[in-house]
């Protein structure tokens, strides 16, 4: 089992090789670290249930997990990845099941501690911005590759066989 010490600078080193804080300085980075719990769940745990409330932000020290929508698979995670954040930015529930694929560490933050250090570090918000940007363009791709071109000017009608009309 891993066991993450923050001593010094070892922790800081550590904090600022994850990605949301990699542009931190040395003081928000002890900011950061004094606001984190670490969490440890074996594999096959779920993380975080779509459909139920969120009150935690996530950020993978070690190990992977996987996140699933509807039953589907959408993504594969490995340390430095992030997640629980859009619950905790719009208020409403879990978007997606995030199940821990092998032994894995976390680093959590309640919805206060999150939103303080949101407001107080803009490099951790502008990277979580970029992270759901990057996000909302891989699910575009998607709905690109399974949604039929539809003519505007009269709707009924598609260029693809098998979809019909919406």
């Amino acid at each position: 089992m891993v066991t993450l010490r923050f001593e010094r600078d070892d922790g800081l080193a550590f904090l600022r090789g994850l990605s949301p804080f990699s542009d931190c300085t040395s003081y928000e980075l002890r900011r950061v670290r004094s606001q984190m719990t670490t969490i440890e769940r074996d594999a096959g745990e779920v993380l975080i249930e779509e459909g139920t409330p969120g009150s935690e932000f996530f950020v993978i020290a070690s190990g992977s997990a996987s996140v699933w929508r509807n039953g589907r698979l959408l993504d594969h995670l490995l340390a430095g990845s992030f997640f629980g954040e859009l619950s905790l930015l719009d208020g409403k529930y879990r978007s997606a099941t995030v199940r821990a694929e092998s032994p894995i560490h976390l680093l959590a933050m309640s919805r206060r501690e999150f939103n303080t250090l949101n407001s107080s570090i803009p490099s951790i918000a502008r990277r979580i911005q970029a992270e759901l940007g990057a996000r909302l363009r891989r699910a575009d791709e998607v709905v690109d590759a399974k949604v039929p071109f539809c003519d505007p000017e009269n709707p009924a009608i598609t260029l693809s066989e098998g979809f019909g009309p919406w």
